[in-house]
């Protein structure tokens, strides 16, 4: 399981991104509605994948958590660089 207490972030990012994955966790399995800036998506957990959307369009379909913070991009930067700006919706 990923591990953020060896990322560069601050607290509140670090129980933000657990409550994240615990949420689309196989043992929840419930979506995440984010808005990053002004640009609402949500996150739809299908076992292991995790599928992005907006507007019922597809945006990325991550692997896995990990494949999601590092690979789903927002403005240029993975989403584990822009959790600043990200916040519930």
């Amino acid at each position: 399981m990923l591990n953020f207490d060896n990322l560069p972030l601050g607290n509140e990012d670090k129980a933000f991104l657990t409550e994240i994955r615990e949420t689309l966790s196989p043992n929840c399995q419930n979506e995440v509605f984010l808005k990053f800036k002004d640009f609402p998506f949500y996150l739809e957990p299908r076992g292991d994948e995790i599928y992005v959307f907006n507007n019922n369009t597809l945006l990325y379909l991550a692997k896995n958590f990990s494949d999601l913070i590092y690979n789903f991009y927002l403005e240029g930067k993975p989403f584990i660089e822009q959790i600043e700006f990200i916040e519930y919706d």
